[in-house]
């Protein structure tokens, strides 16, 4: 019932585009690239759900941005998502459970300042002075345990671990 704000680019053809805009009803609207920072904040800040479909790479810069500015956040169901979004996200992985993580947005607009406080809180954990400190305090760990420390296993440490 909400409009659907798509914002964004694609390298797909333009026969592609066209019928995805032919498709689209009244609800949705096709933005384009969204430049402007403060705008794209605002649009993060005030959407009841923010469906973020990138399935590949780790902490996505867009994700994190969605989160900071209280943007309750329906993710694509991979692990580089769920571990940015612990409890607090939604996740799907196919097309009938993003219709049904929309709908259910739509049913709980009363909780979005709940879901949007949940957001922000998950952001906090990547404060990039936390972050480089981090990255400082573990590279500091292995050179003092120097070159005989044992190989990684192959196993993501998660923030908490460094």
């Amino acid at each position: 019932e909400k409009p659907l704000v798509v914002v964004g680019t694609a390298p797909y053809n333009g026969d592609y585009i066209a019928r995805v805009r032919s498709s689209a009803d009244a609800r949705v609207r096709l933005l384009g690239g969204v430049w402007d920072q403060d705008l794209l904040n605002q649009l993060y800040a005030h959407s009841l759900l923010y469906l973020h479909g990138h399935s590949v790479g780790g902490t996505n810069p867009s994700l994190l941005r969605a989160l900071g500015a209280g943007a309750p956040v329906a993710a694509f169901d991979v692990e580089f998502n769920r571990e940015v979004l612990g409890d607090g996200g939604t996740f799907f992985d196919t097309a009938d459970s993003v219709a049904h993580v929309v709908v259910a947005a739509e049913l709980s607009a009363a909780s979005r300042e709940e879901r949007s406080r949940a957001s922000r809180d998950r952001a906090r954990a990547y404060d990039w002075d936390a972050v480089t400190d981090s990255y400082e305090a573990l590279f500091q760990r292995l050179h003092a345990e120097g070159p005989t420390r044992n190989r990684p296993t192959g196993r993501r440490a998660t923030v908490a671990e460094w």
